[in-house]
């Protein structure tokens, strides 16, 4: 059958079953696009309706795996298990008398056969489209997450587990010793090449069905407020339409004596030849390319993630002590075009629970948006206090912080721009052996991060510059110390070392000589009398670091001079720490190192 009559099919299932939508309203196919929607006339504000018996459920998978209460928690895995039965089993798939299978066979017929998300490219797609991307450096994790959610389920049950092949069974911790390629021949190639002869209970069925499922579905509390607020549906007909962030539209329930329809409605008048599209939401090409299988042209939600790892301790403590350091989750970022009572988390509810973050906290990189750039640097300020300088004395968004974490994160997004930017060129040999649409996806994703990265340095630039204009008078070079401190370039450091040539391998060191001969001499001039101030605070403190460092310094820098004491040498070189910064160039090398006055 091909593509048109199967299309047809699917029409007249559609209208049999009861769905409905405008007669103004046509469906097409095109090679490239699938079946999509067009006005063939002037519509206004077009509505399509799935009814009940129309929509697949985790009721359906209940009532055939007959769930019991736990197993209840996993309903969207046992329903894309039953979904892979649906699809690849020739036998009658039977809930409630009825044969699902059969019932929904010109649905699943007009399933595309392949998905181009990047967990069914081949190894050659991934090393050479993505090499250097977030996506690219996440699919083999991503895959075994898939498979694991899949070995759980056939585990749990032993009828299941009998009727499955032993080379997908093994033990999972194997996995993630596999290379990829392994992976990818077991796993995954029969999915694109052996479609057709695919065992439902095999993990290949199961990758497929996941697949029609992180591209297809819909969230159920729109029809069922009482749902998991994570329950998924797919609605035939309604799936068709594709995806465009500029539509308004609006999803709905319609109470009925036999159940609840599904209803769509786009909220503007549409003319005759447009094409009707649904909304996802503002979703960026990495969300879009792995859970879609597409990309956007000039995409205005596109992101670049930066995941950032904290200890439970760190955690516990941002989300006791710096309430305004946020820390986002996917919660925050997961957008919906239709439903403005969907629950949103708050802060209080995510924080008393570490496991919110147990994979790391996720911040969303847009051109148009800087504030996801000062959330980041807040937390790099705060990984800077907490980790090198273990310094509970300053506050994250203190100068001196701050601009550390401005260049912490410029290093990151370096790195990350210099991956992005590692894979651009393709010879014709490679572009022959992969899919065009994949070239092309890979090609739009990758110049994108590059735009976003470019514009996220650019910004941080522009943020630094404005710091260092009105920070002006905090900020203390050698060049500074050398013109208005005379008497300790002129005397104390030609005093210190007996006349003889004074090499030092950074300005830090000569800071730390700086603050220890102004210390132990008393002869901090007027100007810098703030750090004479601060430091002799600082020396109250106790310090829980070894001795080590001072005594290296003490003996390789001071040439072990008596008269200045390992103490003093100490809290200098910490003291030194908490409060300088180091500026990069473009290269990313050290350039100028920077003392921060404090206030």
């Amino acid at each position: 059958m091909d593509n048109f009559a199967v299309m047809d099919e699917l029409l007249l299932w559609g209208h049999k079953i009861g769905c409905k939508w405008p007669l103004e309203l046509e469906f097409k196919y095109d090679k490239m696009k699938g079946i999509y929607a067009v006005c063939k006339q002037d519509c206004v504000r077009p509505v399509i309706e799935v009814p009940s018996d129309a929509i697949i459920t985790n009721k359906l998978a209940i009532e055939y795996f007959t769930l019991n209460a736990n197993e209840k928690s996993q309903a969207n895995s046992w329903l894309k298990l039953l979904f892979a039965k649906m699809v690849f089993d020739k036998d009658p798939t039977w809930v409630d008398g009825v044969d699902i299978s059969k019932k929904f066979h010109p649905y699943i017929q007009a399933l595309p056969k392949l998905i181009h998300s990047p967990l069914v490219w081949n190894p050659s797609e991934l090393e050479t489209l993505l090499v250097g991307t977030n996506l690219g450096g996440s699919v083999k994790e991503k895959l075994c997450s898939v498979i694991k959610e899949w070995i759980v389920l056939i585990e749990s049950r032993e009828d299941l587990k009998s009727k499955v092949d032993g080379k997908y069974l093994i033990n999972f911790e194997n996995y993630n010793d596999l290379v990829y390629e392994d992976i990818y021949n077991i796993f995954v190639k029969p999915v694109e090449f052996e479609f057709a002869d695919l065992v439902w209970l095999s993990f290949p069925a199961f990758l497929y069905s996941h697949l029609v499922f992180t591209s297809r579905a819909f969230p159920e509390y729109v029809i069922d407020k009482n749902a998991n607020e994570f329950s998924v549906i797919l609605l035939p007909i309604l799936d068709l339409m594709n995806h465009n962030y500029n539509s308004k539209v609006q999803w709905f329930p319609k109470e009925h004596q036999n159940g609840t329809s599904f209803c769509y409605q786009c909220l503007a008048d549409m003319k005759a030849g447009d094409e009707l599209d649904n909304n996802y939401g503002g979703k960026g090409n990495e969300e879009l390319l792995n859970g879609y299988g597409f990309v956007i042209d000039d995409n205005i939600f596109d992101t670049v993630a930066l995941r950032i790892k904290l200890s439970e301790e760190e955690l516990m403590d941002i989300l006791t002590n710096y309430p305004d350091i946020s820390l986002p989750t996917i919660d925050d970022y997961t957008t919906f075009a239709f439903d403005l009572e969907r629950p949103i988390k708050s802060r209080e509810s995510n924080g008393s629970n570490i496991e919110t973050y147990k994979d790391g906290i996720l911040y969303l990189i847009n051109s148009t948006n800087t504030k996801p750039l000062i959330d980041l640097i807040g937390i790099f300020s705060y990984i800077r206090l907490s980790r090198e300088l273990q310094d509970t004395t300053q506050r994250y968004d203190e100068l001196a912080p701050f601009l550390s974490g401005i260049q912490m994160l410029k290093v990151a997004l370096k790195q990350k721009l210099n991956g992005a930017t590692s894979g651009t060129v393709l010879d014709e040999d490679q572009i022959i052996e992969m899919n065009d649409f994949r070239v092309h996806c890979s090609k739009v994703y990758r110049e994108s991060q590059i735009r976003i990265l470019k514009a996220a340095i650019s910004s941080l630039k522009s943020i630094e510059k404005t710091q260092f204009r009105e920070q002006k008078g905090r900020l203390l070079t050698i060049d500074k110390i050398i013109k208005y401190d005379t008497h300790f370039y002129e005397n104390e450091l030609t005093n210190l070392f007996e006349g003889q040539e004074a090499v030092f391998d950074s300005a830090f060191d000569l800071f730390v000589i700086w603050i220890i001969m102004k210390s132990t001499n008393g002869s901090f001039i007027k100007k810098y009398e703030p750090i004479k101030k601060s430091f002799e605070t600082f020396r109250q403190q106790p310090l829980s670091v070894e001795e080590e460092e001072a005594l290296g310094f003490h003996k390789h820098i001071l040439n072990g001079k008596s008269d200045i004491d390992i103490s003093t040498t100490l809290y200098a070189i910490e003291y030194v720490k908490r409060h300088v910064i180091t500026r990069l160039n473009s290269r990313g090398e050290e350039d100028e190192t920077i003392f921060v006055i404090p206030l």
